[in-house]
């Protein structure tokens, strides 16, 4: 979402994420890491913050689907990092990426 601001997270999908439950099936995963790709510029290390998930896909192929303790840590700290959604801008004057 862009603002006078500037660049936005779209509330609505932080706030899907924010009361999605832990994943039941490998459905579920598929479907939390989707939405963390609509917001994977927001996100910083969204590739260190997602892969226990995406070890869980992974996993899933070959036995029956369990999130595990180690799934929940991540699912709970990524969704306390989105609750306080950062706006980014352009940068100003002599200020670099």
């Amino acid at each position: 979402m862009i603002s006078e601001k500037g660049l936005e997270s779209n509330p609505n999908k932080i706030k899907a994420l924010l009361n999605m439950e832990p994943a039941r099936s490998y459905k579920d995963v598929q479907m939390l890491t989707g939405r963390l790709a609509a917001l994977s510029r927001f996100i910083s290390k969204l590739g260190d913050r997602n892969l226990p998930f995406f070890r869980k896909l992974r996993q899933v192929a070959k036995e029956e689907f369990v999130w595990d303790p180690q799934c929940d840590v991540a699912f709970e700290e990524l969704k306390r990092y989105l609750g306080s959604p950062k706006i980014l801008t352009r940068p100003r004057g002599s200020e670099e990426l």
